[in-house]
């Protein structure tokens, strides 16, 4: 497939890595400050059984996380050719791995909370797991943005990410769902991130695969793996 081009991403270097360095920064500024101006508001809302079941929950989630869609998108960041070649196949196999470990999530939910000692966190694991999806969906769309230094475009996607799942945390825990408030926040933003991702990429690409290709991507991202490990 033809990509997509949505602005011109060539220039010089240097200004595109200090721009880039910017927006980063006050990505994280923002992040963080609302994260402790949330966190003090729900503090007051939740219970400490509430964090605990969600701390269960999320505990597995990071770890998923860390393995999803297999590490091959930084590919699409470190790649030194074409990355049209590749990111088809990217698409699929990050798509591929993110689903069938949301699957598993779903189905060792019990056991894994149970294993941790918190029954009651099965449900909260299950819901959370899908933005485990949401992920593969998004792993393209992001990793081109960073390969073109779009960094003021991440922002938008990260900040209507916080503004989003803020509203429904906040929503949700005053309705009285607890542990599930965080849960669905944390689903709902990722949700409209990816679509925002997906807008706003340079390219856009639609699955494909290509098993040669797929096999020097997996090597490429076999030492990222291999340290996660």
């Amino acid at each position: 497939m033809r990509p997509h081009n949505t602005g011109p991403t060539q220039g010089p270097l240097l200004p595109r890595v200090v721009n880039a360095l910017s927006w980063s920064f006050v990505n994280g500024v923002i992040s963080r400050v609302g994260q402790v101006i949330v966190g003090v508001f729900l503090a007051r809302v939740l219970v400490p059984e509430d964090f605990g079941v969600f701390a269960v929950a999320l505990v597995v989630f990071n770890v998923v996380m860390s393995i999803n869609e297999l590490g091959v998108s930084l590919a699409i960041v470190r790649w030194p050719g074409d990355v049209s070649k590749i990111a088809p196949t990217v698409s699929t196999l990050a798509l591929g791995s993110s689903s069938l470990l949301t699957a598993l999530c779903v189905v060792a939910a019990p056991f894994v909370a149970a294993s941790m000692g918190a029954p009651e966190a099965t449900g909260v694991l299950r819901a959370l797991s899908l933005a485990i999806a949401i992920a593969g969906i998004s792993a393209v769309p992001g990793a081109l943005l960073q390969r073109e230094f779009l960094q003021e475009r991440k922002l938008v996607a990260d900040t209507a990410n916080f503004a989003v799942s803020t509203t429904v945390a906040i929503v949700l825990a005053l309705a009285g769902l607890g542990a599930w408030s965080l849960a669905w926040s944390r689903v709902a933003g990722n949700g409209v991130a990816a679509v925002l991702l997906y807008v706003l990429a340079p390219q856009r690409y639609r699955p494909g695969f290509d098993r040669r290709c797929a096999r020097e991507l997996l090597a490429f991202a076999q030492p990222d793996l291999v340290a996660l490990a």
